[in-house]
């Protein structure tokens, strides 16, 4: 396996993590928009 595979290996790694954090952080970015909306409602009543 030369330097090229080795490097684009990486890249795709790297790519693939990214997207996953990426997720995660759009539904902790939910998760902290709904409990907002649930406090904001709770405290307003």
């Amino acid at each position: 396996m030369g330097q090229p595979e080795k490097a684009l290996q990486s890249l795709k790694a790297t790519w693939w993590l990214a997207r996953s954090e990426i997720r995660n952080c759009h539904k902790a970015a939910r998760c902290i928009v709904n409990a907002q909306q649930v406090i904001n409602q709770v405290c307003f009543l």
